[in-house]
């Protein structure tokens, strides 16, 4: 049903910092990520691309276009 999977994926200082801006406290935060920390290694085999989240906002932008061009000129 779809042409690619994309898995989303960010380094763990990442996923602290944006929890923690969510709200949530350091305990909370380590839970949150230790719960997901094989995610990458079960999803990666399904996924036909992978974006990295890990950045300012603008250069999680280009990321973003660039793999959208890369797959829409595949197409």
């Amino acid at each position: 049903m779809c042409d690619e999977v994309w898995l989303v994926v960010c380094d763990s200082a990442a996923q602290r910092a944006r929890l923690a801006a969510r709200g949530a406290d350091a305990d909370d935060a380590e839970a949150r990520i230790a719960a997901q920390a094989d995610m990458v290694e079960r999803l990666a085999p399904a996924a036909t691309r992978v974006l990295d989240t890990t950045g300012s906002l603008e250069t999680v932008h280009e990321r973003v276009l660039a793999a959208f061009r890369e797959a829409a000129a595949s197409r």
